[in-house]
């Protein structure tokens, strides 16, 4: 079942990185895209093994595909989708958060665009604000409550929790602390 699931994943994935490329640069460069990421060997012994990552990697691209959407018209069924996702992406593995960078910008890029457009008459002065703040708290809310309902014990066991997320950040800094990482004896962190 895990590798069905892996391999769905996978599948997905080329996919969105298929829509996400032909959406940037022509669907000449999307076919090359899903072509390199079908044959990338990680990603099929990733889905092969039932590893986290091929549903990381689909979690993340979805919320790419959403966040190019919210470039280019803000509407909240983009953003209940983008809060969906990456709580999906957050329930999958806590290291995404980086992803709330390109988030904080694209919710910036539109109060800014909001304030350089608006004329006295047809838009309150503080509108624009109101709706960056309407859809941060629906992003915010919907991204926690997938977060809770797909990894419920993070909050039910939250000492538990950080405790498992301080190990694991421990055998990322420690070379040789647990079997699997004495390959990164001797070599460079970075």
């Amino acid at each position: 079942m895990g590798r069905l699931l892996g391999s769905l994943a996978d599948t997905g994935s080329v996919i969105l990185i298929f829509i996400l490329a032909k959406y940037l640069f022509g669907k000449n460069w999307g076919l090359l895209a899903a072509t390199l990421l079908g044959l990338s060997v990680i990603h099929v012994q990733l889905a092969h093994f039932y590893r986290p990552e091929p549903f990381l990697v689909l979690f993340l691209l979805a919320s790419f595909w959403q966040i190019f959407a919210l470039a280019n018209n803000l509407r909240y069924r983009n953003t209940l989708l983008l809060g969906g996702f990456i709580g999906l992406a957050f329930a999958t593995k806590i290291t995404v958060l980086p992803i709330l960078l390109p988030v904080f910008v694209l919710y910036s890029y539109h109060y800014i665009n909001s304030k350089s457009t608006q004329t006295g008459l047809t838009r309150n002065k503080n509108q624009g604000l109101k709706d960056i703040i309407c859809h941060g708290g629906i992003l915010f809310g919907v991204t926690v409550s997938i977060f809770v309902l797909w990894n419920p014990y993070a909050v039910l066991s939250f000492g538990e929790f950080l405790d498992w997320l301080s190990r694991e950040g421990e055998i990322v800094r420690t070379a040789g602390l647990v079997p699997y990482t004495t390959q990164y004896l001797g070599t460079s962190p970075f």
